[in-house]
Order: structure tokens, then sequence, then C-alpha cells
């Protein structure tokens, strides 16, 4: 029920923005990987060792519930890349000359 009134109101706001997107050009949204995913970058934001490592497995949940949902991988590569670097934190710091 949550994925066609999902589907609504993004044409809706699509329409209201003057959108030249056709709605059937609009995919459809799995809600439970979207939601996995939103966590996954919740967690992944923070930056911890930990925080990065459940966010693997958020977005591998989120896989699993879409296969066909490419940010997903998208971001479990940015997170697996991350966790290699890995330190007790890994925010990047910014250099001044």
């Amino acid at each position: 029920m949550q994925e066609p009134v999902t589907n609504d109101i993004a044409r809706e706001v699509a329409l209201t923005l003057g959108s030249r997107v056709s709605s059937s050009k609009l995919p459809p949204v799995n809600v439970k990987a979207r939601d996995l995913y939103l966590r996954g970058r919740f967690l992944w934001d923070k930056r911890t060792l930990e925080d990065v490592n459940s966010s693997v497995a958020s977005y591998q949940r989120a896989i699993l519930v879409d296969p066909e949902y490419a940010e997903a991988y998208v971001a479990l590569g940015d997170a697996r890349i991350s966790g290699v670097l890995g330190s007790s934190r890994l925010r990047y710091q910014r250099r001044l000359p």
C-alpha cells in the first residue's frame, strides 16, 4: 500500500515543480529497502569503524529485500572502502596549507 502512495507523491511533486519526467519513468520504490538504505547512510555518516560496519549490514539487508536497488550497492561499496581504510575514527580532516 505504501509503495503506490509513495510513487503518487513523487509524481505529484515532479508535476508541481515542472519536471518533464514521465510518471512511467519513475522507478518503483521498495519502502523497506529504502528504509534500510537510509539507516545505513545514517550510520555510515557517523564514520566510526563500528558504525561503518553496521552500515554494511544495513545495506546488505536492503539488497536482500530489493536486489534491483542500485543505491544500496553503491553505498555498500562506499562503506566497504571506509572499513578497509579503517581507524578508530574515519572522519575526514581538512588540512590547511
